[in-house]
């Protein structure tokens, strides 16, 4: 059973030593580390004599308290540690120590979503019903727009036409011509579209929901193997990735209503210029069926035409 290792309270350390009667640590007299302690004060003495005439005596936030070959217990402060030889006992067994740390924090870190096991649950189902609603809401669209949209999702992701001024002439030969001079423009993006276009938003969705139901399912069984044998750190971090899914779910969820949101709200005037004929698409926008929409749209391009001094406009 993987058991925790870290103090943090000078009230707990004291529980451990006796700060009045502390000994000097060197790897002669050295056993064992048994504990890792973070403090917020300076508040205890390092009794590191390793490699030195007198003890450190330094006060340290960060360090471990040990077991010496005669049974007390004395601390030594982290940045003493490098006075002991990389290959000594001491710096082995704080390895070990931590590690072991590393390992029950990631615990501590599953047993959190199992002990918020319904209200995560809850949280997903309300995800998902958004999801499910922008789902239908999209089908409708497509179905009511079935033709049109072909023509829409081909077309750029910035609505972007040229228009210019017409020059007529008579050349040379005396015959009556042409000359079309042509500007480029762009009216900006249309917000959301790659909810219509795109199936990859939804099925990472549900791909990700499904790790973590899956975590979910796999975490109880760890929890209750836990206090009989210690789980290898690989086997913990497998389990964290699944309900650490959790949040892509929120990240996707998001972001697909946002996008949904976003395109309802895109401007009818902007769509009218989104390819040839809009009618039905604009319609869908305006909401209002007595509208004579491609009245609607005609005027849309004539007023941009007569504002920006354009004979034509030639979508794209």
């Amino acid at each position: 059973m993987i058991s925790q290792s870290l103090i943090s309270s000078l009230d707990v350390l004291t529980q451990y030593v006796k700060l009045n009667d502390l000994i000097d640590v060197n790897k002669m007299n050295y056993n064992q580390v048994i504990y890792e302690y973070r403090l917020n004060k300076n508040s205890v003495e390092c009794q590191c004599s390793e490699d030195r005439s007198n003890i450190c005596l330094t006060k340290h936030k960060h360090g471990f308290i040990v077991v010496l070959k005669d049974g007390s217990k004395s601390l030594i402060g982290n940045s003493c540690i490098k006075k002991f030889d990389s290959d000594s006992k001491i710096r082995r067994d704080i390895n070990i120590l931590r590690n072991t740390q590393r390992r029950v924090d990631k615990l501590e870190s599953l047993r959190k979503y199992y002990d918020n096991y319904d209200g995560l649950l809850l949280q997903l189902e309300v995800m998902t019903n958004k999801v499910i609603d922008v789902i239908n809401s999209k089908n409708v669209f497509i179905k009511i727009l079935a033709n049109e949209r072909k023509n829409f999702t081909k077309s750029s992701y910035s609505i972007n036409f040229t228009g210019g001024k017409v020059r007529k002439y008579v050349d040379e030969n005396g015959d009556n011509q042409k000359e079309r001079s042509k500007a480029s423009y762009s009216l900006g993006n249309i917000s959301g579209k790659h909810i219509i276009d795109s199936e990859e938003s939804f099925n990472s969705f549900f791909e990700a929901k499904k790790r973590f139901l899956k975590g979910m399912n796999n975490i109880k069984s760890l929890l209750d193997k836990v206090e009989f044998e210690d789980p290898s750190e690989s086997k913990i971090n497998a389990y964290r990735v699944q309900l650490e899914a959790f949040n892509e779910v929120k990240r996707l969820s998001a972001k697909i209503v946002t996008g949904w949101n976003a395109f309802e709200n895109n401007s009818a005037n902007n769509l009218v210029f989104a390819y040839q004929k809009p009618y039905k698409l604009v319609k869908y926008f305006l909401k209002e069926k007595d509208l004579d929409v491609k009245e609607f749209c005609n005027k849309v391009r004539n007023d941009f035409k007569k504002n920006n001094n354009l004979d034509f406009i030639s979508i794209h």
